[in-house]
């Protein structure tokens, strides 16, 4: 978060007519940051004993179908849905997102409960 908050600064220096809602700026700035480690992590990681190639390459591709169907399912969700979703796949708890929302857990984990409900019915017409 402070390699977010540093950059968002001196981005807000250079340019300040950029940045206009700096809480989102910052938040999406440290969502890149997390996503980027994520991915150097992932980088080395040994493939998981079901998708080495000694196990078949159809099994692979059953990894990348399930793959582009997640993000076909998220490019159909409202942003905070997907947000909250992104946030759960990193491992935060609904307390730690309700806080992040200034929201209550319950609230905040019925209306995702709810929208998730509502994207299932949305697609399975």
């Amino acid at each position: 978060m402070l390699k977010a908050a540093a950059t968002v600064s001196r981005k807000r220096r250079e340019q300040p007519d950029q940045i206009r809602d700096l809480k989102a700026y910052l938040w999406t700035t440290f969502k890149h940051f997390i996503s980027d480690e994520v991915e150097k992590e992932n980088r080395y990681q040994p493939l998981e004993p079901e998708l080495q190639p000694e196990n078949g390459y159809h099994r692979i591709s059953e990894a990348l179908n399930d793959q582009i169907l997640i993000e076909e399912v998220m490019a159909q969700m409202d942003s905070w849905t997907r947000k909250v979703f992104e946030l759960r796949v990193l491992g935060y708890q609904f307390e730690d997102i309700a806080q992040m929302y200034k929201t209550s857990p319950k609230l905040l984990r019925s209306k995702f409960h709810k929208e998730i409900k509502k994207l299932s019915h949305r697609l399975r017409d």
